[in-house]
């Protein structure tokens, strides 16, 4: 899967964590070195130490709200060995943005500076919007919000969501538009201590990315 523009769906009320433990990365020459303490060693290497730590509580939300305070800030893509992992170079992030309009970009890390830059790139970057799916059956895991299933996303209509929106709301997904016209789906899913964000994508190949935040 291309780097390119896509859209992220999120399961609102998520109770049950459908991606698994997070796969250890690959450890040959191509892979992220580990280290057992994530406050030691480079920024990338303090990162790799958080995406190798053991699966965190479901960190559950209901509304669009609650997805904004989750997701808001910069994020690390953990790579794996798993053949269904996002192919995305080592040190790329995702950093999302609520200050004024809802906005992403990729992060790309340089290891002169040892800090990352979001990308000004057109097909890397642009507005975000959230949406709800309308009719979804209740056994379909975006409309149930337990990541049980894995519905066809194309098959249900979809209303715009506020990112301050308060209402519970189920079959909540992110779209991220730039200026390439292909879009993914996936579901969106979260856990606490530690923090990390699960991306299971729902059409096309599937892609299963993990992310621990930067910040």
């Amino acid at each position: 899967m291309s780097a390119v523009a896509f859209t992220l769906v999120a399961c609102a009320g998520v109770s049950e964590l459908t991606v698994g433990s997070t796969p250890a990365p690959d450890s040959g020459t191509d892979g992220p070195p580990f280290l057992a303490d994530p406050n030691t060693g480079t920024p990338l290497e303090r990162l790799d130490a958080k995406c190798a730590a053991a699966a965190g509580q479901i960190d559950t939300y209901t509304s669009a709200t609650e997805l904004s305070a989750r997701l808001a800030g910069r994020w690390y893509h953990c790579k794996s060995t798993d053949p269904s992992d996002w192919n995305l170079p080592r040190g790329t992030g995702l950093t999302f943005d609520f200050n004024l309009s809802g906005t992403w970009a990729f992060l790309d890390y340089a290891d002169q500076t040892q800090a990352f830059t979001p990308s000004t790139d057109p097909d890397r970057s642009g507005g975000l919007y959230y949406y709800v799916f309308a009719g979804a059956p209740s056994e379909a895991g975006v409309e149930a919000g337990d990541g049980s299933a894995v519905p066809d996303a194309s098959a249900f209509s979809s209303m715009f969501v506020a990112f301050n929106d308060a209402t519970t709301r189920n079959g909540l997904f992110v779209e991220l538009q730039s200026g390439n016209v292909e879009n993914y789906q996936f579901q969106m899913l979260f856990e606490k201590n530690p923090r990390k964000l699960h991306l299971n994508e729902l059409n096309g190949t599937p892609v299963l990315a993990t992310f621990v935040p930067i910040d």
